[in-house]
This record gives C-alpha cells, structure tokens and sequence, in this order.
C-alpha cells in the first residue's frame, strides 16, 4: 500500500478537525515529529491502539486509515486490512532476522575485541616536557584497576617536589586519587567497589598540581597514553619516521610514551619531539639531570639532595664519545655523550 496516500489522507482528516500536529499528538500521546513522519509517509501508525485512537480522535473508521480513503465498501476495508496485517508480519519478520544477525555479530566483535583481551595498560606522562613520571602506570580490566604513580621529577626547577595531589572532576566537585608527600603510590581496588576513585579513570580528565619546597604549585593534565592489552604489542612507531629517529634506532632508543629512551641501570636519556635531549642519573643520595637542546653548544647541569637543597650551572664542553651508559658514570663522561648524540641528530 502506499504509505504517503496514507499520509495524505491523515493530514486531510487532521485538517478537517481543525487541529495542528501537536495538538494531535496530545490527543493520542505521540510527538509532533511522529504526526509528521505519518503525514509525509515516511512511516505510519501500525499498532491496533494507535489506530483506534486516531480513528476516535478523528471521527473516521478505523479501517479507513490503513487503507488511505474513507468511501470504500466495507468488503474492500476488510480485504485491505488483512493484506496489510500480512505485510506487516513478513515486516516484521525481516526485521527480526536482521536484528538478530546484527545482535550475533555484535556479540562476536565484543568476543574478540573485549572477553578475549580484557587488561589495558597506560603509561602517564603529563602535557609538560619538564616533568618526569619515571615508570608510572594505570591497569584496568573488568574485575579491578591499579594505579602505580611514582616519585615525580621536575626537570631544570630550583627547588624539590614536597606534595602531589592526582584528581579528576565529577560535576566540579573535585574527587582527590593521591595527596601526599612526593612518593610511590600503589593503589589498587576492586571495580565493584572503588575504593580508592580509579575505576575508568581512562575516561576522566585528570589534573595533577605539585608543590615545591618553596611553596611554588604547578598544576599540568595528565595523560594515560595506551600501552597494551593483555597480548603485548610493541607501540607504534610515527609514520613520519625521519632520519634522526632512524638515527635514535640504531644507537638503542626505543620509541616509548611519544619519545625516545635509551636507558641502563640508573641512567635514562630521553629524546623528545621538540628536539631536547634529557638525561637523568639517579644515585643513592641525589639526583643528577642533563639538558641539552641539539645544536645548542650550553648544556643545564642540576644536581638535586635529598633534603631540596640543589646546584645548578651551564656545562661547556666541546668534547665527544660515543655512548656507552655501563662504562660513562662520570657527568664529564655523560656531557660528552649527549654531545655526540646531538651532532648525530643535527641537521
């Protein structure tokens, strides 16, 4: 049957009646946009109580609205109506095949891309070059989540971290993960109750503000940047690879959260887009860090105690070597290599 003499003939009645397309909406509890679709034959009213009420509403027989005209022998209405009725099953029973192949391919693609590697793990890193998450990470999969926040560095700053504090917001009200004392944190719960406000923080905004010994606060997004699921895959190298990052390759950088990394024991020299060299030693008492722009000829030297006391000052050492982290512990040794790796890089 035609679906816009239908529509037609709903409009004429409707018209008839004096009444707006909301206004009949109210009537038989549908929308103006519903009204509509049926006056234009896009689709039209189907079930048996949205037809009775129309036809009430109307003053119309209710045969007449399935078949699209009032002056019709009754003969001709109840034939209609069955043909119809028998439409609308075959309808029906298309729809339903299709929902269900739709319904199984659904279920298989969740399978495959969910039951079958469930665990995800994030690297966090922050949108600021200077500040250093050493080996932080965020785990989640169905049954719990971790959070693994280690003691935080801030590169080329006077003054040592004294508190964190990690959060996100619900509606502007600020829900705190950590706040402390620049440490390691290991937080870890079960996803049906979440104890410790780490369910889903893939989905949140996350905000991170430091405080330094001199009550300076630097506040900076955090960024979980995936990793992998439970089937490791090594992350993804740019497409737009170009010579330096070769370069990086063959000296033993990987590509790991958006930058190069080569390191060895207590020593980590970092490479990044914006062409900076960074190079941190840890050692038992304090902290020793390296800052080189390539083509720069200035290298920062900081050197940060335990107890927030540091020293600072610029290097200016011409000299080269090739890098060997397991045999150059001296900082003259190390300056020298990130001269190398700078002329290597160097356009």
């Amino acid at each position: 049957m035609n679906n816009k003499k239908r529509g037609a003939f709903l409009k004429k009645a409707r018209e008839r009646k004096n009444l707006t397309q909301e206004e009949l909406g109210a009537l038989i509890y549908y929308s103006d946009k519903t009204i509509s679709a049926w006056e234009k034959g896009i689709y039209t009213p189907s079930d048996y109580d949205t037809i009775i009420r129309l036809a009430e509403v109307l003053d119309i027989p209710p045969l007449s609205i399935i078949y699209g005209e009032e002056n019709t022998t009754e003969e001709e209405q109840i034939y209609s109506y069955l043909n119809y009725k028998e439409q609308t099953r075959l309808k029906i029973l298309i729809i339903s095949i299709i929902f269900l192949i739709t319904l199984i391919t659904i279920l298989v693609s969740f399978y495959l891309t969910n039951l079958k590697d469930t665990t995800k793990m994030y690297s966090i890193t922050t949108d600021r070059e200077d500040i250093i998450l050493k080996d932080s990470f965020y785990l989640s999969n169905k049954r719990t989540s971790v959070l693994s926040l280690n003691k935080i560095l801030i590169m080329n700053n006077k003054y040592s971290v004294k508190h964190i504090e990690l959060y996100y917001l619900d509606n502007n009200k600020k829900i705190k993960i950590v706040s402390g004392p620049n440490e390691n944190y290991y937080l870890e719960n079960n996803n049906l109750i979440d104890e410790y406000n780490i369910k889903d923080l893939v989905k949140k905004n996350l905000y991170l503000i430091i405080k330094t010994n001199n009550n300076e606060e630097i506040k900076s997004s955090v960024l979980l940047n995936k990793r992998h699921k439970l089937f490791y895959k090594e992350e993804t190298i740019p497409d737009d690879k170009d010579k330096k990052y070769i370069t990086l390759e063959k000296m033993g950088f990987i590509y790991q959260d958006n930058q190069y990394v080569l390191q060895e024991d207590n020593i980590t020299i970092r490479f990044n887009k914006n062409g900076i060299l960074y190079l941190t030693k840890e050692n038992k008492d304090n902290n020793e860090y390296l800052t080189k722009r390539i083509n720069d000829k200035n290298i920062i030297y900081k050197k940060m105690f335990i107890n927030g006391k540091y020293q600072e000052k610029n290097i200016n050492i011409k000299d080269k070597e090739t890098c060997n982290l397991q045999s150059k512990k001296d900082i003259k040794d190390l300056v020298k290599c990130l001269n190398y790796i700078s002329e290597e890089l160097s356009d």
